[in-house]
């Protein structure tokens, strides 16, 4: 997550939008993105509703939904670059 704040700006040209969906306290998670400068929305999903729904079996999952609110791609783990590059032929397509 941390790595992907310098080009976020650049992929919402793109209409990408980043939004963590996290089962972390609220404190926490402010805590959290106020330290490391994270520009996101925050879904906080304690009782694992969103989980549940997209079939998260792992922590971290990355989606990519489209704008038709369908899941185009969903892969476990970041894998820096690789996980970048995966995203950047996304939005291109």
């Amino acid at each position: 997550m941390l790595q992907l704040q310098p080009v976020l700006e650049d992929w919402k040209q793109h209409n990408f939008e980043l939004i963590i969906i996290t089962s972390d306290k609220p404190d926490d998670m402010k805590e959290f993105m106020q330290k490391n400068n994270i520009q996101a929305k925050v879904l906080l999903d304690s009782e694992y509703t969103a989980s549940k729904q997209y079939r998260v079996q792992y922590i971290p999952t990355d989606i990519l939904v489209n704008e038709q609110s369908q899941i185009d791609q969903q892969f476990v783990g970041w894998q820096g670059e690789k996980s970048m590059a995966v995203i950047e032929k996304w939005l291109k397509d």
